[in-house]
């Protein structure tokens, strides 16, 4: 058990929304995040810095040019 400690911590930090602030939905257009209902501040950060990521990234082109590729 003890060799699997520190994955098992890394795993929880991966897992802990509070790190992450919120789920993805994808919009194309516009994208929206969904924070968890008992989300503190540091959570709704962190949630805005991946929206603001995202729109960085320019991700929604990205998937757009993917989709239109596809068909």
């Amino acid at each position: 058990g003890m060799l699997l400690l520190s994955d098992l911590k890394e795993f929880k930090t991966k897992m802990d929304y509070k790190e992450y602030g919120g789920a993805a939905i994808l919009g194309l257009t516009k994208p929206v995040f969904k924070a968890h209902g008992n989300s503190k501040a540091n959570t709704f950060k962190n949630a805005i810095k991946q929206t603001i990521d995202y729109i960085n990234g320019n991700l929604g082109n990205a998937l757009k040019e993917e989709l239109n590729t596809k068909n």
